[in-house]
């Protein structure tokens, strides 16, 4: 009789125990399961972002080399300038295009939804370290420096500064066509040779500021390269 009451206690331990163990590994794989579909979820989430990421560097390089082709243009203007003043002859095809791109300043249009995408979710969605140490330079340090020079830093703003003491001395000497465009700077005859170092002093001025914004800009284009080459490369392991 004891030996049957053992038996079935033995039993009954072994059955609670095989039970226990079958919930303990249910519980694990459960555990498992969601681990996994969460990391599956923010590696979703990175690549989505790395994505939107990259084609807003996309778009901001091609936005930055138009600036700089803009700067660009403005140093020729400065070069027409100089020949005007020195009664050089020089063609007045690009005049109008000369004389409007002379002290403009071209403000960066930047795609910032990826980054501002990555901010709201968490910067450590991005689990590569170099790679999130990249973004974050490029747009906290190297886009900030553009912004600040084409609009905000006192000294770098050429239109502001130069455009209207410009046009006062220029302006008795230059033809506009019926539409009212300007088409031709008349040779400077009665320039007095104070006004010709005005505007020298004016163009030299505005001719560093376009050389240290191409030479920002060459920077950042440097940074956004490298930083979509290090997405892509990063998107192909995924």
């Amino acid at each position: 009789m004891k030996k049957n009451t053992f038996g079935r206690l033995l039993t009954a331990a072994k059955s609670r125990l095989i039970e226990s163990l079958l919930i303990f590994i249910s519980v694990l794989i459960a555990f498992a399961l969601t681990e996994w579909s969460q990391r599956r979820g923010e590696r979703l989430s990175e690549t989505k972002i790395l994505m939107e990421i990259n084609n807003g560097i996309n778009a901001d390089l091609k936005d930055f080399q138009a600036n700089m082709n803009g700067h660009t243009i403005s140093l020729r203007a400065i070069s027409f300038m100089r020949d005007w003043l020195a009664g050089r002859s020089s063609s007045q095809d690009s005049m109008g295009l000369f004389y409007d791109v002379l002290f403009r300043n071209f403000t960066p249009i930047i795609h910032k939804s990826g980054y501002e995408s990555l901010k709201a979710t968490n910067i450590k969605t991005i689990t590569n370290d170099s790679l999130r140490f990249q973004l974050i330079n490029l747009y906290d340090y190297y886009y900030t420096i553009l912004e600040k020079l084409e609009d905000q830093v006192a000294e770098m703003q050429d239109f502001k500064n130069f455009f209207a003491p410009t046009n006062e001395i220029l302006s008795p000497y230059m033809t506009f066509n019926a539409e009212g465009r300007l088409v031709q700077l008349n040779p400077p005859v009665g320039l007095t040779k104070e006004k010709k170092q005005l505007l020298l002093s004016y163009l030299w001025k505005v001719e560093n500021n376009k050389k240290f914004k191409l030479f920002r800009y060459g920077n950042v284009v440097d940074e956004i390269r490298k930083l979509g080459a290090n997405i892509e490369k990063e998107l192909k392991v995924r």
